[in-house]
C-alpha cells in the first residue's frame, strides 16, 4: 500500500445515539438532494447495498480527458469494466488522500474474490490548471495502473461533473483549496456506462468492497436474466 497518501483517518469516538441519528439524518438528506438533482431513483429492494442504487441510472456525459500517462482517457474507456469515479485534487491534504486509501484497500479485499481485475479507480481532478499529468501521475506513484488520474479542459470536467450530480467551486479566500459536494462521494459507473449507485460516507473498505462485490454480482445476474429471455 503506498505509504504517502494512504494514512487512516483517526478512529472517530464512539458517538452517542443522538449523535448517530443526526448524522444518519444528514446522510438521508444529503442523499435526498443529490437525487432530486440528477433525476434518478433508487430501486426499492435491489441490490443490498449499504450505498444508494440507481434504479434506471443513466449514460454519464460524454468527455475527453488525459490520464495522468498523458494518454487519451475518454468515456469508451469506461466500457466492459466496472468504476469508481471520485472528484478531488492533489493539494487537498486530507480528503482525496484518505479516499485514494480507502478505495486501494478495498480494491484489495476484492482480490481474494478475483474480482479486482474487473475495477478501475478514477480519481478526476477539480483543478486542472494545477494537475497535469506529470503532477497526477507523480501523485498516484505506487498505486495499481488500475488507478486513473484524469485532467483536462476545465469546461469539460465540470460537465462531467454536473452529469453526475457533483459540484465544486474554490473556497473563499483560500487559493488552491475547493468545496466539492457531495463530499467525499464515490461514483459507481456499471460496465455498459451508466452511473448505476452512489456511496456515501461513513465509508469503509469492507463496506466498499460489499457493496462492489453486490453490484457486481447483481449486474452479472440482471444480464444473465436479459439473455435468457431473449433466447
Amino acid at each position: 500500500m503506498p505509504a504517502s497518501h494512504l494514512e487512516e483517518e483517526p478512529a472517530a469516538p464512539r458517538p452517542v445515539m443522538g449523535a448517530l441519528l443526526a448524522a444518519a439524518s444528514v446522510l438521508a438528506a444529503v442523499v435526498g438532494v443529490w437525487l432530486a438533482a440528477t433525476g434518478l431513483k433508487p430501486e426499492p429492494g435491489a441490490p443490498d447495498i449499504r450505498g444508494t442504487y440507481l434504479a434506471d441510472g443513466r449514460p454519464i456525459a460524454d468527455f475527453q480527458l488525459v490520464d495522468h500517462n498523458g494518454e487519451p482517457f475518454t468515456a469508451d474507456g469506461l466500457d466492459d469494466r466496472w468504476t469508481v469515479l471520485t472528484f478531488g485534487y492533489t493539494r487537498s491534504e486530507e480528503t482525496t488522500p484518505n479516499i485514494l486509501g480507502l478505495l486501494h484497500s478495498a480494491r484489495e479485499l476484492l482480490t481474494r474474490a478475483d474480482l479486482a481485475q474487473r475495477l478501475q479507480i478514477a480519481l478526476v481532478t477539480v483543478d486542472p490548471g494545477h494537475d497535469g499529468p506529470q503532477r497526477l501521475a507523480r501523485y498516484l506513484a505506487g498505486y495499481p495502473a488500475a488507478f486513473h488520474g484524469l485532467t483536462g479542459d476545465p469546461e469539460r470536467i465540470r460537465e462531467l461533473a454536473a452529469s453526475v450530480g457533483v459540484r465544486y467551486s474554490e473556497r473563499p479566500g483560500e487559493p488552491g483549496r475547493y468545496a466539492i459536494q457531495p463530499r467525499k462521494a464515490l461514483l459507481v459507473v456499471n460496465p455498459d456506462g451508466d452511473l448505476t449507485a452512489l456511496l456515501m460516507p461513513p465509508l469503509h473498505p469492507e463496506i466498499i468492497a460489499h457493496d462492489l462485490h453486490t453490484l457486481m454480482q447483481y449486474h452479472r445476474g440482471s444480464l444473465v436474466d436479459y439473455l435468457l429471455q431473449r433466447r
